[in-house]
């Protein structure tokens, strides 16, 4: 049944309710039930999603399997695209920004400091404003992982720092730091 046939229904049966005379708890309960139907019965409105602009895909090197990862900032303008695959297994990730409609790459990151095939680009996220990121590279120093923190400014992505890796695991499994995938939004 229609869910509009549901709501005159409903309607109707709770105003029988509302009036006073024995049978209106039963007409309460019918409404309760009818209520419930309906809400069980109704169709969610399909989402809309309409496609922006062509697929992004940023300069690589081999396979970069980009799109492992991704981010977008809370605003919607930089997309942070991972890809763990590029050059060997080194990885990288590439930011994305919009400007009227359009997505263009602004710049291809690759931290430095790494070690062995640090697979770069496993994870990514972005603050909400667009002007960092952080970029994790689970195999990096065989395993041990690591991540990078990019900020932007003017248009400039650079480094901060060198690659960050935590301390104090222990046992036969390595850590693979670098594999979690958040979003943050710094000094908040």
């Amino acid at each position: 049944m229609m869910l509009s046939a549901y709501t005159t229904r409903v309607r109707r049966a709770i105003a029988a309710a509302s009036r006073p005379n024995g049978s209106s708890r039963i007409a309460e309960l019918a409404a309760y039930l009818l209520a419930f139907g309906a809400l069980i019965c109704a169709e969610p409105a399909a989402a809309q999603f309409i496609q922006q602009d062509a697929k992004l895909v940023g300069t690589y090197s081999g396979t970069p399997s980009q799109g492992v990862s991704v981010a977008l900032s809370a605003d919607g303008t930089t997309a942070i695209i991972g890809g763990p695959g590029d050059d060997n297994d080194i990885g990288a990730a590439w930011v994305f920004t919009q400007s009227g409609g359009a997505w263009t790459q602004q710049t291809k990151l690759v931290g430095s400091g790494y070690s062995g095939i640090p697979q770069q680009g496993v994870s990514v996220a972005v603050s909400g404003d667009g002007t960092t990121a952080i970029v994790g590279g689970d195999r990096d120093d065989n395993g041990v992982g690591a991540a990078w923190v990019f900020t932007q400014s003017g248009g400039t992505w650079t480094q901060q720092g060198s690659k960050r890796v935590g301390n104090g695991y222990s046992g036969a499994f390595l850590p693979n730091q670098g594999t979690q995938r958040s979003s943050f939004s710094p000094g908040r």
